[in-house]
């Protein structure tokens, strides 16, 4: 029987919910061994903390921002930082598929061409923050700089992107 303090977790499959929130442990931690841990440790926290959670219908964004602070935590604990390969956006394009793609994959490819004009720090910089979708103070505690700069770096970088698209940058 359930009281009233003790909201009841309703999660129908829990192996998809710690796959889900493997692949966001993943966005953080060297390796799957890493992300491993990490969700193991987020889920005891989840477990433990199960009576602060509000909305009983849908605990996946809990979760999710559980997993989050937990690798978080745990690379501010092993001193360790993301690897640069993982931040670095990904030079080559994917294939499009049939004709209707072929919009989207040219505007993809002038996005990559542009994203070459830029160094390896400001690339890693537009990954995280619009491929990754990580929020600014993330960012700036991944990348060891102020919230602040970390806003003013990324409005310099957009509007010199958008400058870059509108030049039609050279593959």
């Amino acid at each position: 029987m359930r009281t009233e303090e003790e909201p009841l977790v309703h999660i129908s499959d829990w192996s998809a919910a710690r796959e889900r929130c493997l692949r966001e442990a993943r966005r953080y931690t060297r390796g799957r061994a890493d992300a491993e841990d990490v969700v193991q440790e987020a889920l005891l926290r989840a477990w433990k903390t199960r009576t602060s959670l509000r909305n009983t219908g849908h605990p996946m964004p809990w979760l999710l921002q559980i997993t989050r602070n937990e690798a978080l935590r745990s690379l501010a604990k092993t001193g360790r930082d993301l690897e640069r390969a993982t931040l670095v956006a990904d030079p080559e394009p994917a294939a499009p598929v049939g004709e209707e793609w072929t919009d989207i994959a040219a505007v993809r490819l002038d996005v990559q061409a542009a994203l070459r004009h830029l160094g390896e720090d400001e690339r890693a910089m537009v990954n995280l923050r619009y491929a990754e979708e990580l929020t600014h103070s993330n960012i700036a505690y991944l990348m060891n700089i102020p919230v602040g700069t970390c806003k003013v770096r990324l409005h310099r970088l957009r509007k010199r992107l958008g400058a870059l698209l509108r030049e039609e940058v050279p593959a």
